[in-house]
């Protein structure tokens, strides 16, 4: 059993999110739990930056994550994650060079089995041309 968060459009101020639990084989290669994800983002383009999360729980305990950033848009990033998220937390996203590091926050979440997610996070602020397509 697998659930992920289904974008619908929303207000001018985001998107509103469904929560859709489904039974059956989780998708492989091609059709990853991340690349399920990316697919209700439209301008999703792939791509590979390793970076570093990081974050603080809401007690206040700080934990961090290396991961891959699969699948970036304009506005957001797409990625696999052991971390225990949830909607609306704020993460820092950072890549080793810190070409790439700003907060973002949490806007889907694909659980995936138990204790992997795939995880979509919007830009809190502008970040131009971090991602272009040719």
């Amino acid at each position: 059993m697998y659930s992920y968060g289904r974008i619908l459009p929303g207000t001018s101020s985001g998107y509103l999110v469904e929560e859709i639990v489904a039974t059956g084989t989780v998708p492989q290669a091609d059709g990853s739990f991340v690349h399920r994800l990316a697919q209700f983002f439209p301008d999703a383009t792939p791509v590979r930056i390793p970076v570093r999360v990081t974050g603080k729980t809401i007690s206040g305990k700080d934990f961090s994550e290396k991961t891959t950033v699969e699948f970036g848009t304009p506005n957001e990033v797409i990625f696999g994650s052991h971390l225990p998220l949830e909607f609306a937390d704020t993460l820092r996203i950072e890549n080793a060079d810190g070409s790439l590091s700003t907060d973002v926050s949490v806007v889907a979440i694909h659980y995936f089995d138990g204790n992997t997610t795939a995880v979509a996070a919007r830009f809190k602020s502008s970040i131009s041309n971090w991602i272009v397509k040719g």
